[in-house]
């Protein structure tokens, strides 16, 4: 299955002749090739997503035609794409639309955020970010009491920065019933406070999922919209091609769909390995 969904995602192109137009000229740069005989050029040449010429300037001019996009880089550097090794592409891109805590450095700088956040989305039935640091809180772990304090009215969840912990208020506990006699799943835990045994809010490892799985997935045309945005800020860091760190069959099912949407549209704008 692995392999079928690797070639499902991977780019693929008409051969057009080796002399064919270029689609896209870079003149006038500094361009590095990693290439040890040869690493700065001035010139590059793309077709079909592929470059197929690195050089000097006039060695370009065979491969312009009367619909070859011209770009004077005016002495700008030009380096080969980046390449993300580790990924969660659908999961980082649903948290766009989601509080980002990565910034916060202290208990009051995140409850600030949540609490921005909350008060600019009335209508959400969830309040969800993505993003806290162990050493933001006393002890390492956030409470329930925290988040209660920046989102008393509603069910609030909160994903740490490596996505191996998170953070539930106490409505969202309730609703998803996380009680003190709630025993630990297989592969995780439910922090509890060590005299009274009730759960502190905070989530370690599969006990996280306790609370994902009464999260409504988004819809389809959301997820969409969502990955375009990640996508666009993948390629605005100079990143083309990702491998995915890891899928579970139902999230697969939910997201396979839409990665082949962006590529039946051409919208797939790096080349990904699931």
């Amino acid at each position: 299955m692995l392999a079928a969904v690797c070639l499902i995602l991977g780019f693929s192109v008409a051969v057009r002749p080796a002399d064919a137009p270029a689609d896209l000229v870079l003149t006038g740069g500094r361009v590095w090739t990693a290439e040890t005989a040869g690493p700065w050029v001035e010139a590059v040449a793309i077709r079909d997503g592929r470059i197929v010429y690195v050089g000097d300037a006039a060695g370009t001019a065979r491969l312009r035609g009367p619909k070859t996009q011209l770009i004077a880089l005016d002495g700008r550097l030009v380096l080969p794409g980046f390449d993300d090794a580790h990924i969660h592409m659908m999961s980082g891109a649903l948290s766009l639309d989601r509080v980002d805590l990565i910034e916060d450095q202290t208990v009051e700088a995140v409850q600030a955020r949540i609490r921005a956040f909350a008060a600019a989305h009335p209508a959400s039935g969830w309040i969800l970010g993505r993003g806290w640091l162990y050493g933001s809180f006393p002890g390492g772990l956030p409470t329930k009491a925290q988040l209660d304090a920046a989102v008393p009215d509603r069910p609030a969840y909160m994903q740490c920065y490596d996505g191996h912990s998170g953070w539930a208020n106490s409505k969202a506990l309730a609703l998803a019933g996380i009680t003190k006699d709630t025993k630990d799943p297989v592969g995780g835990s439910i922090v509890r406070d060590p005299v009274t045994g009730e759960p502190t809010g905070a989530l370690k490892e599969s006990a996280t999922a306790l609370i994902e799985s009464k999260i409504l997935r988004p819809i389809a045309e959301t997820r969409y919209g969502l990955l375009l945005r990640a996508l666009s800020q993948l390629n605005a860091q100079g990143i083309t091609s990702v491998q995915d760190a890891g899928y579970s069959p139902p999230e697969l099912d939910a997201d396979l769909p839409v990665l082949e949407r962006a590529l039946r549209e051409g919208k797939l704008t790096v080349r990904m390995t699931l």
